[in-house]
């Protein structure tokens, strides 16, 4: 029987019993290729000095692949950050991220980091974003996507907007119309 088998059957017993939870997840991809070392290093000198990994690196015969996982502690909390980063760039799900807007990120090699949410991991991932670039989702079940984030030219982070129809018509009063 395969994996994704059992998986399904493991979940509907599990939901029966009223026990299955979906995962929710903060997510990042930073621009290029940033080796785990580097962001060992980050997390040394920025969040713990004490942090540690475990990455295996598993060479194919056209592209390489690296993932783990980084541990540290934050605030007192044990934490953990999943590390993936392949040289190929499998463009995966690219009409989906070019509707929502993100074909730069879908267009450009990845390393992905992805942690559990909560307050601790979500303020370190957006630290390791905002030094290396890239996106982050910081919830992955919240229907908000990626955000970019980037530098001004002065070294500071732009700011992203989150903006409704409602704020826009409070904003401006009567018809909006918006024009490319």
């Amino acid at each position: 029987m395969k994996k994704s088998t059992l998986y399904y059957i493991d979940k509907k017993i599990r939901e029966k019993k009223g026990d299955f939870k979906m995962s929710v997840y903060s997510k990042v991809r930073l621009k290029g290729f940033v080796t785990c070392e580097e962001i060992l290093n980050f997390l040394v000198q920025k969040v713990d000095q004490t942090a540690k990994k475990s990455i295996d690196t598993i060479p194919c015969h056209d592209y390489d692949s690296v993932s783990g996982t980084f541990y540290f502690t934050k605030e007192g909390k044990i934490l953990s950050i999943f590390y993936y980063y392949t040289s190929l760039n499998l463009k995966e799900n690219y009409d989906y991220w070019v509707e929502k807007g993100l074909k730069d990120m879908v267009d450009t090699h990845t390393t992905e980091l992805l942690a559990n949410v909560d307050e601790s991991s979500v303020n370190v991932m957006r630290m390791i974003v905002e030094h290396f670039g890239g996106w982050i989702d910081e919830n992955d079940s919240d229907g908000r996507y990626y955000e970019p984030v980037t530098r001004n030219s002065d070294g500071t982070i732009k700011p992203v907007f989150r903006v409704t129809m409602e704020d826009i018509y409070e904003k401006f009063g009567g018809i909006v119309i918006i024009e490319n």
